[in-house]
């Protein structure tokens, strides 16, 4: 289940954007992974890319662009 979340509302596409791994991020998004979930914070994929690792943001982005991030 890609939309599977932990106690905080986080799923695996936020934290494959928080670690930056566009190829991940590919993956879940290709299964459907909903790009405008938020956890119980209401922070969002994108909140994760521009806090997670270091440079890995852009990259991210651009997936996440490719797939709808609004």
């Amino acid at each position: 289940n890609v939309e599977a979340a932990n106690n905080d509302g986080r799923t695996a596409l936020m934290w494959s954007a928080y670690n930056g791994h566009d190829g991940c991020l590919r993956q879940l998004l290709a299964a459907k992974a909903d790009v405008q979930a938020v956890d119980t914070d209401g922070d969002g994929v994108l909140y994760y890319a521009r806090n997670g690792r270091p440079g890995g943001w852009a990259d991210v982005l651009a997936v996440l662009a490719e797939h709808g991030l609004k």
